[in-house]
This record gives structure tokens, sequence and C-alpha cells, in this order.
């Protein structure tokens, strides 16, 4: 008898745990309505991109990726995202970053796929909204997190780098940009 409450137990929990919503412990302090106070904010320059490994308590640990996208030649919106290999799509995007890329008018509409789209890095990168359950958050998906190669490090203080050099999003093609090899430390196999 005990196994078997123990097994309904569990499986209750991993539904839980597989529906837990994003909240403000998931981002630095500073951050409000999970973006940084500065994101979105059009500048003529782009950020300096940051990769962010941040965590809390033990319990709340996300990669966060704070990068600009290249709206036009001398444009550029700073954007937060959550780097969620969970997530099979490219881009996820809260009320405010759709808002202001339609603004913009960068984000695209195929008719014959019904979908939203950004150019980046030459092709198109299909866009959703982010769920109820993690908005107003910005999310990079699984394929482009691969794309880019995403690349987990275990350090304290890093928790990941891209194989793929971008200064920024842009609508550029991949192959202009550099890509990194990883030099493995001490000439040794990776």
């Amino acid at each position: 008898m005990g196994s078997i409450i123990s097994f309904i137990l569990s499986e209750d929990l991993s539904d839980v745990l597989e529906d837990l919503p994003l909240t403000s412990h998931d981002f630095p302090d500073n951050y409000i309505n999970f973006a940084h106070p500065q994101d979105y904010a059009i500048s003529k320059e782009p950020i300096q991109k940051e990769m962010i490994y941040h965590h809390r308590d033990g319990r709340h640990a996300r990669l966060l990726l704070r990068v600009s996208l290249q709206l036009d030649r001398n444009r550029f919106m700073p954007m937060t995202f959550v780097c969620d290999t969970g997530a099979t799509r490219y881009f996820l995007f809260g009320t405010k970053a759709i808002q202001g890329l339609k603004g913009e008018h960068i984000l695209k509409h195929d008719p014959d796929l019904d979908q939203n789209y950004l150019m980046v890095f030459g092709r198109k990168a299909p866009v959703d909204p982010t769920p109820e359950k993690h908005s107003p958050a910005n999310i990079l998906g699984l394929r482009i997190l691969l794309r880019l190669g995403l690349v987990l490090i275990n350090s304290p203080t890093e928790g990941f780098i891209f194989n793929v050099s971008f200064p920024y999003f842009t609508a550029t093609t991949l192959s202009k940009l550099a890509f990194v090899p990883l030099k493995p430390e001490n000439d040794e196999e990776l």
C-alpha cells in the first residue's frame, strides 16, 4: 500500500514541477517585471551582451541572456531572455516586446504558415507569445540555443557560453559572423 501512495504522490509532484511559472526570484534583484530597467529603451548602440547565471537559495537557477536586437542600421533594442531548453520554439516574447517589435515593423507574419517571425542571422525565426504562466518574460527556446551553440560551464560564477560569436541579434546572415570553436584547456580532447 505504501508504494502505491508513494507512486501517486510522485506523479502528482512531477505535474506540479513541470508547471512552475517564472517568478521574480528567477531574475536579479534590480529587474522589474522580468526585465532589466533599461530593456526596451531604443539606443544608437547595442548594449554589451551579458550572459547571466542567476541563482537564488539553490531553488531558482536560470540562464539569462541580455542582448540587443538590431532594429535598423543605427538603432537597437536591448532585451533579457530566459534560456530555456524546455521551450521548443525559437523565440517567445512577452506583450511589451511584441508591441515594441510590431511598432518597429520588424515582426513579420507569414500568411501561408500563419506564423509570426523575425529575420535573425539571415533566417526566418518563428516567434510566439510567451505562455501566460511565464509572462511577461522573453524566452529563447531550444532551437535558437542549439543554433547559437549553447555550452554549459561548470562554474559558480559562469553558467554558459555560446560557440557562435554574436554581439547582438541581427538580420545579417550568421555565416558573416564569427564562429568561435571551443578550445580545450591544456590541448586536451573535449
